[in-house]
């Protein structure tokens, strides 16, 4: 049961590119523009079909280290600080381990690099400096009405920069496809990647539920370390939900479900401005719009992977309620699954738990009577919160080592971060 192939890597691997997207409005298509960049210059260069896998992997996930709350490591240091945070992150799923690679040095200009010919002659800077190229290519694409017109000052830019900034192989396979208006004008598109989906020869590696936890907890990583305030949440919640499912009478493999729906309840938080999550006060009516788009845009994300149907239901929608008060569907409880009403209990639950900068987290028997409150109400469901008062003590004390061991995980990542990016400095001013 364990065994059986749930998704494939490349189709969540595009629909999480497009979540990170998100991110900053001001960078619209901004992953997929450079995973497809990244992917025709391997083609150009006539690079191994794993490499080219390696190049749209990377291209898709290469910013996702700007999640991570920098500040504290100075701003000389955070381009380099977001890259090796990106590193971090993904080299923890083994099937991105090598497109981490990449990311770790995409901000190393080929100057840089001077008195490192051991790096310059390696595959892996190649693959980070065609990286670093697609990057800033994608950074300054017109519209796709003006792409044609553009394209010629950009490829001046380019081979201005090669043997300087760029990588010279990487800036000659680019300047071979800048001479095709086709390229400019898929580059420009509004779903880049989709225009070589019929050319990707992606690797058909297909993911069980225990690999797919794998990478639902490195995308609750992205997802929460955003915040320290939120840095343990859907780690908290994915295991609340696991629980109540397996007191639920689950299978086992819809305990895994659950757990999976847990990691990626928030997907769509990466819409939320870091601003609006770690405000102390009150939200304006505007900002908490912007919040409550949330789960639209996480529900939307995964439903483009249909094998994920049940987990997006029951994780996207936990913020629907029985009586049809919740968004952003304004569900009613003919509507709602059993586990997408789990997941509403579990969510409320760690929520109230936890430390937000407007408040303190509540205590676990305060936590549950504000969750009984809303099931007396109608909100949520009456069954599922009896059946979380029944085994509350056990309930909140696996929530707290599951939270427990995510903040641990948390605070040694920044660490580490830190050390590196010190000792690089170090490395680079000897």
């Amino acid at each position: 049961m364990r065994e059986r192939e749930i998704a494939s890597l490349g189709s969540l691997a595009m629909s999480f590119s497009a979540v990170l997207d998100m991110l900053s409005p001001r960078f619209a298509n901004h992953h997929q523009r450079t995973a497809f960049i990244a992917y025709q210059m391997g083609l150009e260069m006539n690079l191994p079909i794993e490499y080219r896998q390696d190049l749209l992997l990377a291209g898709s996930f290469h910013d996702i280290g700007s999640v991570a709350p920098l500040s504290c490591l100075g701003a000389s240091g955070r381009r380099q600080a977001r890259a090796e945070v990106g590193y971090r992150l993904l080299r923890e799923f083994e099937p991105f381990a090598r497109a981490a690679d990449l990311v770790r040095h995409q901000h190393l200009s080929w100057l840089e690099t001077k008195g490192r010919p051991e790096l310059r002659r390696s595959l892996g800077y190649l693959g980070s400096g065609v990286l670093h190229l697609a990057d800033y290519a994608a950074s300054h694409l017109p519209s796709q009405r003006r792409a044609l017109d553009e394209a010629r000052s950009i490829s001046r830019e380019i081979e201005a920069g090669a043997g300087t900034r760029f990588h010279p192989r990487a800036a000659e396979a680019f300047l071979g496809l800048a001479r095709k208006e086709a390229f400019w004008l898929d580059a420009t598109s509004s779903n880049p990647v989709d225009s070589i989906k019929s050319v990707i020869d992606f690797d058909p590696v297909e993911l069980d539920y225990d690999t797919l936890i794998d990478l639902g907890r490195l995308f609750s990583r992205i997802i929460d370390f955003r915040s320290h305030f939120t840095a343990a949440h859907s780690s908290g919640v994915s295991e609340t939900a696991g629980v109540l499912a397996e007191y639920a009478d689950f299978s086992l493999e819809e305990q895994l479900a659950m757990r999976l729906a847990g990691f990626l309840h928030d997907l769509g938080k990466l819409a939320v401005p870091a601003s609006i999550i770690e405000k102390r006060g009150p939200l304006t009516p505007a900002e908490a719009n912007v919040m409550r788009g949330h789960s639209y845009f996480g529900y939307r994300a995964l439903q483009k992977t249909a094998s994920l149907a049940t987990v997006n239901a029951w994780g996207s929608l936990h913020h629907e309620r029985l009586d049809g008060s919740g968004y952003p569907f304004r569900l009613t409880k003919v509507d709602l699954p059993l586990g997408a009403r789990i997941m509403a209990v579990a969510d409320v639950f760690a929520a109230l738990s936890e430390e937000r900068p407007y408040r303190e987290g509540l205590r676990p028997k305060a936590a549950f009577a504000a969750v009984s409150a809303m099931a007396d109400s109608g909100s949520l469901d009456r069954d599922i919160v009896g059946l979380m008062g029944s085994r509350l003590a056990e309930i909140a004390d696996r929530r707290e080592e599951a939270v427990a061991l995510a903040i641990g995980q948390y605070k040694r990542f920044l660490d580490n971060v830190a050390t590196e990016v010190s000792a690089s400095r170090r490395r680079v001013m000897a």
